[in-house]
């Protein structure tokens, strides 16, 4: 099942406003290790006169760098407006017209790589996609494809989403059942725990290389 920008099956009024704080552990050997933090705020803006959704997200940490994303999209659809990345080696911007998107990314050496891609049709921006996971209509054995733009590839993707179990966590309140969810972003292996009540995210693990390991956890 392939879910669209807008579609109709989903609720997208239903992913409240949030903030939340994560440690960012590296796993190697079996060892983990505290190597920084990760910052998200969900709030509620408006954006060319229409109710919208602003997802900011902070990394901060020595090993890994600092960086800030912010990701704005339409709130009764998830229709993206704007991206903005800023790292410790560029900035970039990246803007949605209709199905055309343009922008640049600023190195800290001086170049400017301009974006301007035509989509096919409308798709989610792969920053939103942890904010779709939240609405989508989880449960066991649940499947769906996700078309997303990835301004940092400067590419259309399907991530392949894939429920696989369920998890009691700490969550806000106290503890809540999870959905345990497996993406792929074309050959890259993400997995989140979705809290079923809350509907925020409470862990989220990737392997990014052979051994080490990479989690956010509350």
């Amino acid at each position: 099942m392939r879910i669209q920008v807008g579609d109709q099956s989903i609720d997208w009024l239903a992913l409240p406003p949030q903030s939340d704080r994560k440690k960012v552990v590296i796993i190697e050997g079996g060892t983990p290790k505290l190597v920084g933090t990760t910052s998200e705020q969900i709030r509620l803006v408006e954006t060319a006169g229409r109710p919208a959704l602003r997802r900011t997200q902070v990394l901060e940490s020595d090993q890994l760098g600092r960086r800030r994303s912010e990701t704005t999209v339409f709130r009764e659809s998830f229709l993206p407006y704007s991206h903005l990345d800023v790292t410790t080696a560029y900035t970039l911007i990246a803007r949605y017209q209709g199905t055309t998107v343009v922008g640049e990314k600023r190195t800290i050496d001086g170049r400017v790589l301009p974006i301007q891609v035509d989509l096919r049709s409308p798709v989610f921006d792969a920053h939103s996609v942890e904010m779709v996971l939240r609405v989508l209509r989880l449960g066991d054995g649940y499947a769906a494809e996700l078309p997303v733009f990835h301004a940092g590839r400067q590419a259309e993707i399907l991530v392949a989403v894939h429920v696989f179990g369920r998890e009691v966590m700490e969550g806000p309140a106290g503890p809540e059942r999870a959905w345990k969810v497996k993406t792929d972003w074309d050959g890259v292996t993400q997995y989140y725990w979705i809290g079923a009540e809350s509907r925020r995210l409470l862990r989220q693990f990737s392997e990014i290389s052979e051994g080490v390991q990479l989690e956010f956890v509350r």
